[in-house]
């Protein structure tokens, strides 16, 4: 682990970091369902 946190403060020092969060707070699946059929966003 802390093989991990040298390495983003590291990145983060030489300003390469960018935010480990998620886009968004909530993510949305989307399932295909074969030729024809249209994605199902849930």
């Amino acid at each position: 682990m802390q093989d991990m946190r040298d390495f983003a403060a590291r990145s983060e020092e030489a300003g390469e970091s960018a935010d480990g969060q998620a886009l968004m707070p909530k993510g949305a699946f989307v399932r295909y369902d074969g030729e024809g059929r249209p994605p199902v966003t849930e």
